[in-house]
């Protein structure tokens, strides 16, 4: 069984005297309904479980009442029996409540004065119409907690690295130390086989189960399927831009399989051109927010200046997407790529499956992507908060100088940058201000400055 970073999110939520309601969101088949149940069997006597998308009874009978015992008596009539609510040791979990945001401004009452838990979770963006429904009444706000895919920690603790081999990274990332000969080869061999993996958890449990990557390729192609046929409710961002759901559905389409095309370009910006030729953004603008929002891709956007915070220098119309988790990315590649890449190649596709790597790994840290790129071309792959200051990472390249670190090093015009980490295959070792980590270190990269 997986461990997930979100069973400690629920039991946290859960031991907080006066919680409301909570709710979990990611992409789909992400692992949200099965923490959330298996919590439930550790934590509750009673457990009430419901889809709202299998249950469209559930907005009309529920949308607009205010009274708990009401919505109680009418909840109870949509449930098979036997119905047995137990104050205090109940939870409630309402499952896809983006189809029924009515349905949820009343279950959100039942947690009034501890009379029940409620939780509920959501894959897709519209979500936020509960959210902003909710609002609207800041007395009964939900907790709201995002659940992303496993990430490098998580798929480490799978395949049994535990928390001292962590700790031990994190010092020789502190002392600047090489990593111990056999820990840095076995941590190699699993970054890797993470970049072909992902986090997906049927993905990670199918290997797990069999170690075979065909059928781990299999999964991660059927995943990206249900992503293309998912449904889309004519709200919020399709409304001025969709005629209709099978519109809607094709120009998704379009955005998310022109992620390979756009990475393994030497200029990774997307372009809506490159999604279909004359393409724009009043086309597909609307498609690629959907895609962002649900957490299939992350934007990672270019800045106009080294400076914290990075978000006061964003380019909002300049930026780069990649997939949220890199099996996924992989599985939508040449079918020899795995091979390649667990014989210690991230070089493929013009280096796009390291830079996926990378945006994988950092995203799941909850980490905002930004890079740096100027009109000359001069690129620095990635640029993060650190220690108070901005800190250039580069991805891409394993050989050479890093010629565009050392040229926006020593051009800082005053903007306060902490130095550089390259990453790539090698153990740790420094070159002035330039830090040389191996691959599999960016997941100590923690938010805040917290990797220091």
């Amino acid at each position: 069984m997986l461990e997930r970073k979100t069973d400690r999110i629920l039991r946290e939520w859960k031991s907080q005297p006066g919680h409301r309601p909570l709710i979990i969101r990611g992409c789909p088949r992400c692992g949200k309904t099965f923490s959330v149940q298996k919590f439930a069997r550790e934590n509750y006597a009673r457990i009430i479980s419901l889809s709202c998308r299998e249950n469209p009874d559930l907005a009309a009978a529920l949308a607009g009442r205010t009274d708990p015992d009401s919505i109680l008596l009418r909840l109870s009539a949509l449930l098979p029996p036997p119905v047995n609510f137990v104050p205090g040791n109940t939870l409630l979990i309402f499952r896809e409540i983006q189809e029924c945001p009515g349905a949820w401004a009343a279950l959100r009452l039942l947690s009034q004065n501890g009379r029940f838990d409620v939780i509920g979770t959501s894959s897709f963006p519209e979500a936020g119409d509960v959210l902003q429904s909710s609002a609207a009444d800041p007395d009964n706000r939900e907790t709201v907690r995002i659940m992303h895919p496993l990430d490098f920690e998580e798929f480490l603790l799978a395949q049994g690295i535990g928390d001292q081999h962590i700790a031990l990274l994190a010092d020789a990332l502190k002392s600047e130390n090489p990593v111990p000969e056999a820990l840095h080869c076995r941590m190699r061999e699993l970054l890797l086989l993470y970049a072909v993996t992902g986090g997906m958890p049927e993905a990670v449990e199918c290997l797990l189960e069999t170690h075979n990557l065909r059928l781990v390729r299999e999964i991660q192609q059927d995943i990206i399927g249900s992503f293309l046929d998912s449904p889309l409710r004519q709200t919020g961002a399709f409304t001025a831009h969709s005629s209709s759901g099978s519109r809607s559905r094709s120009l998704v389409r379009e955005c998310l399989l022109s992620v390979p095309d756009h990475l393994s370009r030497e200029n990774r910006k997307f372009q809506y051109a490159r999604v279909r030729k004359g393409g724009t953004a009043a086309q597909f603008a609307a498609s690629l927010r959907w895609l962002e929002e649900a957490g299939i891709i992350v934007r990672c956007h270019n800045l106009a200046r080294l400076e914290l915070p990075l978000e006061d220098s964003v380019l909002p119309e300049s930026f780069k997407i990649y997939m949220q988790d890199t099996g996924l990315f992989v599985s939508m590649l040449d079918d020899r790529l795995p091979a390649a890449i667990l014989q210690g190649s991230l070089a493929g596709n013009n280096g796009a499956v390291a830079e996926a790597l990378a945006a994988d790994i950092l995203n799941k840290l909850d980490l905002r992507l930004c890079y740096y790129r100027r009109k000359s071309g001069l690129t620095v792959d990635l640029v993060l908060p650190y220690q108070g200051e901005c800190l250039l990472i580069e991805i891409r390249k394993t050989t050479g100088n890093a010629k565009a670190l050392r040229m926006v090093l020593a051009r800082q015009d005053g903007h306060p940058v902490a130095g550089a980490f390259k990453f790539g295959d090698w153990n740790i070792s420094r070159q002035g201000r330039i830090l040389r980590l191996p691959w599999y270190m960016m997941f100590l990269l923690k938010p805040s400055g917290d990797g220091d």
